[in-house]
């Protein structure tokens, strides 16, 4: 019995350190991440990191440790640096600023249940709606279920609705199914955001997003090209960028 008690308190003292190194490894990657985060993000990006949680102890609601004083305003952006399916980093979006104080901003992110996500896919041009959500993935429809959507594509906030500027990356496809109905794709993306370890963030005013996504180096092949409007195959349509106007517009309106 001795010996038996012996060993499982070794047991779970490994335990404990696997798990520890588990979590300097992913610090780690994120820093790093986060770095190269800096060099694509907008000059006026604001450098912060998470100060508190709401009482569910969950990321639906968070705040972040800078506010009006450091340039910080509602209906800003929230971004963290992950990597793509291309293994590029990237600006993932983490959520949105819906009050900003002298030196805190309350933040409501992804996680949130209270409102849709209008998304769009890299690969299939097509659309969809993020109507669920849990710690690691999101659940949602195609607007057009013909698409043949595919797993692996990106998905990237569509910008439709003005709540989130077009083309921050989301999460990857995991998953397409058919509805019993058979009128329905359904999809589930799962979220480049760890949230269990959300810490760096960056905070972005709208209007200075890079709508080219410069971070994803091709244009053409991530965000979903304008086939109704195009004429010329040889020659794709460049999506329209959002104007300063509509992006503000966007930053303050309502889901």
């Amino acid at each position: 019995q001795a010996e038996v008690a012996r060993l499982k308190e070794e047991n779970a003292k490994y335990l404990e350190k696997i798990t520890q190194l588990e979590q300097v490894v992913g610090q780690s990657e994120a820093l790093k991440n986060y770095a190269d985060l800096l060099q694509i993000a907008p000059e006026k990006a604001i450098q912060a990191h998470v100060s508190a949680m709401d009482s569910s102890n969950r990321f639906v609601r968070f705040t972040v440790n800078k506010g009006t004083k450091d340039g910080v305003r509602d209906g800003d952006i929230i971004v963290e640096g992950t990597k793509d399916p291309k293994s590029m980093v990237v600006k993932s979006l983490v959520g949105r600023v819906m009050e900003a104080g002298p030196n805190y901003a309350k933040v409501s992110s992804l996680q949130d249940q209270a409102s849709n996500i209008s998304v769009m896919f890299s690969g299939s041009g097509g659309y969809g709606i993020v109507n669920n959500r849990d710690d690691e993935n999101y659940y949602g429809y195609l607007l057009d279920p013909t698409i043949a959507l595919k797993n692996g594509e990106a998905a990237l906030s569509s910008g439709i609705g003005g709540v989130y500027p077009r083309g921050l990356y989301i999460g990857k496809v995991s998953h397409v199914e058919t509805a019993e109905d058979g009128l329905t794709k359904k999809f589930t993306i799962t979220s480049s955001v760890n949230f269990n370890q959300l810490y760096w963030v960056l905070v972005l005013h709208p209007e200075e997003i890079d709508q080219d996504m410069r971070s994803l180096n091709n244009k053409e092949d991530v965000l979903p090209k304008e086939k109704e409007n195009q004429t010329d195959q040889s020659n794709p349509v460049h999506l329209p960028e959002q104007s300063e106007n509509e992006s503000k517009e966007s930053g303050a309106s309502d889901e």
